[in-house]
């Protein structure tokens, strides 16, 4: 069985044949599931992780039982691990230097309301 079959058969089992259910799901483009059932084209990496999140099982997908492939597979996962938890972390510093940039410009609006406007001087002038 070839990938055409396969992704046919997968729609089939799991979106009642239906590649416009399968986009709802999935969020890969319809048409792109009928060029493949087609077997005019192959998915692109992006697509490959969607229908990946989606649960399909892309060993069985491509044809199953080749160990490069799913050496790949298990890497792609990998990689897909560390995107998430950088981005996790990513997200997390950019809230904490959101709340440092909020409570310095806090302060510096108390500062200035307690110095006055004439002893206020500019801090890179020469003394």
């Amino acid at each position: 069985m070839v990938f055409k079959d396969r992704i046919t058969e997968w729609i089939r089992e799991h979106y009642d044949g239906s590649p416009y259910k399968a986009q709802e799901e999935t969020g890969v483009n319809a048409q792109q599931f009928y060029s493949w059932m087609a077997g005019k084209s192959l998915p692109n990496g992006e697509n490959i992780k969607k229908l990946y999140d989606s649960g399909c099982d892309l060993n069985w997908l491509f044809g199953g039982g080749n160990p490069k492939l799913e050496i790949l597979i298990k890497k792609i996962g990998e990689v897909q691990k560390r995107c998430d938890k950088i981005e996790a972390e990513n997200n997390l510093l950019k809230s904490q230097l959101e709340n440092i940039v909020a409570h310095i410009e806090t302060f510096m609006k108390g500062v200035k309301k307690k110095i006055p406007d004439g002893e206020r001087r500019d801090p890179d002038a020469s003394v």
